[in-house]
């Protein structure tokens, strides 16, 4: 997700029209996060599976023999990532060091992506609490 949004703003920054963006993803997770991201920045987007991946296909809407009509999200979608702050600004609790429960040490791992995602998305809340079991 983060790579696919570097590529985008970098293609878009340095004056590139028309191009199609190539992301090859290994899980549909990945497929749907991808393609919900590009949705909602006003590309089109399709995807195939093929054997060693799934290829989807990132284009700018109008370019020779791609449909002009941009496909939207439904309005109960959401991502946060793509999407920004909802009115009034977002507030993000974290209770914990680790996310999920099993290893500590790969919910800790997990953590640091996740706030690092953060950073790379654009998508900054507006006020972060970090709150401890203290408090509990």
């Amino acid at each position: 997700m983060i790579n696919t949004k570097k590529a985008l703003d970098e293609l878009s920054q340095e004056g590139h029209e028309g191009f199609m963006l190539t992301v090859i993803v290994d899980n549909e997770a990945a497929r749907e996060n991808v393609s919900r991201f590009a949705r909602t920045k006003g590309f089109l987007v399709t995807a195939e599976e093929k054997d060693d991946g799934i290829y989807v296909i990132i284009q700018e809407p109008g370019q020779k023999g791609v449909r002009t009509a941009v496909s939207q999200p439904e309005e109960k979608e959401s991502c946060c990532c793509a999407g920004g702050p909802a009115e009034g600004g977002t507030v993000l609790i974290i209770t914990s060091s680790a996310l999920g429960q099993g290893s500590e040490e790969l919910g800790k791992l997990l953590m640091r992506s996740f706030i690092y995602s953060l950073k790379e998305t654009g998508f900054l809340p507006s006020k972060m609490s970090f709150l401890t079991a203290e408090y509990f």
